[in-house]
């Protein structure tokens, strides 16, 4: 799973067997190590207690939560990912984006590529 952050919004990329843990089970995680027992670990939850992404930070942990019903639609489908906007205590928003993580059509392919979507535009269209 691949995290990026950018200002103020974060983006989650799965590869299609992550996508398809994160349908069975509901979740998908990944740790981030940087040593001496201090980790960021960031994932994905299902929830049906949910209608929007929103996401959830607690104990070195970065949880963005998904309405369970949008699961298995995004999984069985061409659909690229989800796009969600958090309200700020405060003032101002976080940008929210989980999506499909497709090969790469800018390099050349790496052993990185072998658990990739195939890319919608990969045939020119």
């Amino acid at each position: 799973m691949k995290l990026r952050i950018h200002e103020n919004s974060i983006r989650l990329r799965l590869k299609p067997s992550e996508v398809e843990t994160f349908r069975r089970t509901g979740k998908v995680e990944d740790t981030l190590w940087f040593g001496a027992g201090i980790y960021l670990a960031y994932g994905l939850k299902a929830s049906s207690k949910t209608e929007v992404l929103e996401t959830v930070f607690a104990e070195n942990r970065l949880r963005i939560v998904v309405p369970r019903g949008w699961v298995d639609l995004w999984a069985d489908s061409d659909q690229e990912g989800f796009v969600g906007v958090q309200p700020l205590d405060g003032g101002g928003t976080l940008r929210i984006i989980v999506e499909k993580d497709y090969k790469c059509l800018h390099r050349p392919s790496t052993e990185e590529d072998g658990d990739v979507f195939p890319h919608p535009m990969a045939d020119g269209g």
